[in-house]
């Protein structure tokens, strides 16, 4: 169905990416009759120009007025991309979800990328060499700091329950 089918109580649809994804149906309230955006100058390519319906729609307590393609059943406003039909928030959950596993799949090659990128300016700048044998040094001490910790609350532990016995 096209936005200029539309009429009202129709049902109309939204993918909203606020936080993650959401889906809301909302409801259509009024439709304005289709018309060429302004200006319009009579001009040739003027005259092939698509014309556009202004569509009230109700969410929730608000209601706004969007304005869309009279012959599209898909359109992105600032609240998100709204459809005329269930099958378009379909196919485009399914591109976004796709877009999402291919981001996904990228992010061992980017870790890859920064570990190679690291090793290589140890090896051909002498300052990233000493700040990464200085880290080296501190991780060891932080593990060695951290071993006499637990071993100093054993000793106590153990002190403790021989003076209670």
């Amino acid at each position: 169905m096209k936005f200029n089918e539309y009429k009202e109580n129709y049902p109309i649809f939204a993918i909203v990416e606020k936080d993650g994804i959401s889906v809301q149906q909302a409801k259509v309230t009024a439709v304005s009759q289709p018309y060429f955006p302004k200006p319009v100058q009579i001009t040739p390519s003027a005259l092939s120009q698509n014309k556009v319906v202004d569509i009230t729609i109700a969410m929730g307590d608000t209601s706004k007025v969007y304005t869309f393609p009279e012959s599209s059943g898909i359109a992105s406003t600032p609240d998100g991309i709204v459809f005329t039909d269930r099958d378009g928030v379909v196919r485009e959950l399914n591109a976004i979800q796709m877009q999402s596993e291919d981001a996904l799949k990228k992010v061992e090659m980017h870790r890859k990328r920064l570990e190679d990128c690291q090793k290589l300016r140890a090896e051909f700048d002498p300052m990233a060499k000493k700040d990464a044998e200085v880290n080296a040094r501190f991780a060891k001490l932080e593990s060695s700091v951290s071993g006499i910790e637990s071993s100093i609350g054993d000793l106590k532990n153990l002190i403790i329950s021989k003076l209670n016995s």
